[in-house]
């Protein structure tokens, strides 16, 4: 038996992102629209530099559409979201769902249901 040893770098992600509610530069009342945009930089060690682009636009503080993309991937296409929130009385709902297209794999759907006392 004989040990080798290795040399190799660790792994190593340098990421660094802004976001906004871009209806915060306008008058329009916080509590009826509010349209979040976010983009992150990630610079992998072992992979290219990608942006990670996304954008959310929320009415009444109950209904949220959302809509994302990464850039470049080769695989992985637009994902397309919806949620919704809801208080009944003491107790929080919330919905969620995602859509993801990929090309060489099935497309992803993702569903979240939460309940908050």
């Amino acid at each position: 038996m004989k040990y080798e040893q290795e040399n190799f770098e660790p792994p190593l992600t340098f990421r660094i992102g802004v976001a906004m509610n871009l209806l915060d530069l306008t008058n329009q009342d916080p509590n009826m629209h509010k349209l979040l945009v976010a983009i992150d930089a990630e610079r992998p060690r072992d992979f290219n530099e990608r942006l990670h682009i996304g954008a959310e636009y929320v009415l009444m503080n109950t209904l949220a559409l959302r809509a994302g993309y990464i850039y470049p991937s080769d695989v992985e296409g637009a994902s397309l979201g919806v949620g919704i929130q809801q208080r009944f009385g003491s107790v929080g709902f919330m919905f969620n769902y995602a859509y993801t297209a990929f090309d060489t794999f099935d497309n992803v759907n993702r569903l979240g249901i939460q309940l908050s006392f």
